[in-house]
């Protein structure tokens, strides 16, 4: 069988029940974005400190973004599509 015939490597398939990294991350992201917005809300910041705060905001926001995104966006349905499809075309172990 030549290369480019050769079945791509088993894409890393989400199983039914999510291991415990994914419960950790799932939970700790949206707490810590949580926490930083009560903080910006209810506690005065130094100026100094408000644009390395709004920084590590954005970036907390992202990191939800891409939780949220990877739990109920495309990439745990296209690796779910594709387990789906290469169990019925017979690819695998």
């Amino acid at each position: 069988m030549s290369d480019a015939l050769a079945p791509a490597a088993d894409p890393v398939v989400p199983s039914g029940r999510p291991g415990i990294g994914q419960l950790i991350v799932t939970v700790v992201s949206p707490l810590i974005l949580i926490l930083m917005l009560g903080a910006l809300i209810f506690i005065q910041l130094p100026t100094e400190n408000r644009d390395m705060f709004n920084i590590a905001l954005g970036a907390v926001l992202g990191w939800n973004t891409a939780v949220v995104g990877y739990h109920i966006g495309s990439s745990a349905g296209s690796a779910a599509r594709a387990a789906t499809v290469d169990r019925m075309l017979g690819v695998g172990r």
